[in-house]
C-alpha cells in the first residue's frame, strides 16, 4: 500500500513557517493569461429586432484566468509575481491587466499585440421561465499564433527571469496550438530547468512531457495519458497504484519531484529519487465549484518548495489552498495564508 501523509502530519508552526517565507520569494508566471467572466441572469423578454429570448444578466464580474489565475494564487499567497504573458491591445486586456496591478503582479513584461484578441471565458448562469437554470459558456480566443515579435519577447523574459527570479512557473493551457508556449518559449522554459538550482514547475492539459525536465504538476487523466500507462476518460477516477506508475515514470524523466492531482482525493507526490506518497484531502462541505483549483495548489506547491518545503509538506499546503477555493463560487478563486491556516486548524482540531 501507498503510504500517506496527512495534513494533519504538519504541525502548525512548520506551516506557519513555510507561509512566512513566501513573500520573499519571486515567482515568474508565463503562459497563457485570459479574462474569466462570471454572470447570473435569467431569461426576460423577446427581442424586438430578432424575436428571439433576451439572456438579461443582472450580475457580472471579471478576475484573472489560465496562467493569470496562477499568478493571483501566487500573490494572494504573497508571492511577488512577474507575469509574462502576450494579450490584445483592448478593453480585456486592460481589465485583466488592472486586477493584475491590484494584486501587486509585476505586468512590465506583458506585451501587448495589437493583433491579437485577450483571451476570455465566460460562464453565465440563466434561469430559465420556468425557473430551471443552465450555464451558458462562451469562449473568446485567438484563431491564429503570437506572432516573432511577440514571441521573441517572452523568450527574453523567461532567460531574465531565469537569472532575476526564484521560481517560473509555465501554465500552458491553450488546447488549440495557438497560445504563447510555442516551441521557442517551451525550449527557453527547459533550458531554465536544466539548472537544477533554479525551480521551475510546468502544468499543461496536451503535453506536460514537452516541458521535461521541468517539475511538472497534473492531474491524473493528464498523468496517464502523457506517460501512456493507460488511457483513462476525463473524468474517470484511476487506482492508486496505475497512477504512482506514472507518476514514477514523469519523475524519472524530468529528475525531479511530479506532482498528480487526484481530485477529490487528494495528490499524489513521486520524490526525484522514486518512491510515491499519498496525500489525502478533506471532504467537501456544501457546494463547490472545481474551477481554478489546480492553480491554487499548483500556486502552493510551488512556493512551499521555494521555502524548503519537502514534496510531501508542498502537497498538503497545495491540497489546503486548493480545498479553500473549490468553496469559493461564481469565481476562478485563490486562497490567502490566513484561510489556509484556518482550513488546516478545522483540518486537525
Amino acid at each position: 500500500m501507498i503510504p500517506r501523509y496527512d495534513v494533519r502530519d504538519l504541525p502548525r508552526e512548520r506551516l506557519e513557517e513555510l507561509l512566512s517565507a513566501m513573500p520573499s520569494l519571486r515567482v515568474a508566471v508565463v503562459g497563457d493569461y485570459s479574462l474569466d467572466r462570471y454572470g447570473a441572469g435569467e431569461v426576460s423578454g423577446v427581442s424586438r429586432e430578432t424575436g428571439d429570448r433576451v439572456n438579461r444578466l443582472w450580475w457580472h464580474a471579471f478576475n484573472p484566468g489560465g496562467a493569470g489565475n496562477v499568478a493571483w494564487n501566487v500573490a494572494d499567497l504573497g508571492g511577488q509575481v512577474r507575469a509574462i504573458c502576450v494579450i490584445g491591445d483592448d478593453e480585456f486586456g486592460r481589465i485583466l491587466t488592472n486586477h493584475l496591478k491590484r494584486s501587486a503582479a509585476d505586468t512590465k513584461r506583458i506585451v501587448r499585440d495589437p493583433g491579437r484578441i485577450t483571451g476570455s471565458y465566460e460562464k453565465l448562469q440563466v434561469a430559465d421561465q420556468d425557473g430551471a437554470k443552465r450555464e451558458v459558456r462562451l469562449d473568446v480566443d485567438n484563431r491564429n499564433p503570437i506572432t516573432e515579435e511577440s514571441e521573441f519577447a517572452v523568450v527574453n523574459a523567461v532567460k531574465v527571469a531565469m537569472i532575476e527570479c526564484d521560481a517560473i512557473i509555465a501554465a500552458d493551457y491553450n488546447e488549440e496550438a495557438m497560445g504563447i508556449l510555442t516551441a521557442r518559449v517551451t525550449r527557453a522554459v527547459c533550458a531554465a530547468a536544466e539548472r537544477k538550482d533554479k525551480l521551475v514547475a510546468a502544468i499543461s492539459r496536451t503535453r506536460p512531457m514537452n516541458f521535461a525536465p521541468a517539475m511538472l504538476v497534473v492531474n491524473e487523466y493528464e498523468a496517464c495519458h502523457a506517460t501512456g500507462v493507460c488511457e483513462p476518460a476525463i473524468f474517470d477516477e484511476v487506482d492508486e497504484d496505475t497512477v504512482a506508475r506514472a507518476g514514477a515514470l514523469i519523475a524519472e524523466r524530468t529528475g525531479r519531484p511530479s506532482f498528480v492531482t487526484l481530485g477529490r482525493r487528494g495528490m499524489l507526490v513521486t520524490g526525484s529519487a522514486g518512491g510515491a506518497t499519498v496525500v489525502p484531502t478533506r471532504p467537501p462541505r456544501g457546494e463547490t465549484d472545481i474551477t481554478g483549483a489546480g492553480d491554487s495548489a499548483l500556486a502552493g506547491i510551488v512556493l512551499c518548495l521555494g521555502a524548503g518545503a519537502s514534496p510531501a509538506e508542498a502537497a498538503a499546503v497545495g491540497n489546503l489552498a486548493a480545498y479553500v477555493t473549490i468553496h469559493k463560487l461564481n469565481t476562478t478563486g485563490t486562497a490567502t495564508p490566513e484561510e489556509i491556516l484556518r482550513e488546516h486548524a478545522a483540518t486537525v482540531r
